[in-house]
């Protein structure tokens, strides 16, 4: 959990082993603020990662995937900045 109490996690695909850095926001009191970022990250980039650090990781690869409530349900691809508060 970083500090703005997002959940950041790392999937590995049991099939080509590629690494995914999921970072999963939301605020509870709120309907439809549930959002979720998963990009593709390299095993090196795995040593400098840390729950604080996750969003850079993230708006700094070429592309990555989104959806969730926030989001109405929609998924997509994306680059650049994360804004949390709209």
């Amino acid at each position: 959990m970083d500090r703005e109490f997002a959940d950041v996690s790392i999937l590995c695909c049991q099939i080509c082993r590629q690494h995914w850095l999921r970072y999963f926001y939301e605020i509870e009191a709120f309907t439809a603020s549930g959002r979720w970022y998963l990009g593709a990250i390299t095993r090196e980039q795995l040593s400098n990662l840390t729950a604080d650090n996750a969003t850079s990781y993230l708006e700094g690869l070429d592309w990555y995937y989104y959806g969730g409530s926030y989001f109405g349900g929609r998924t997509g691809k994306s680059s650049g900045q994360i804004i949390l508060y709209p």
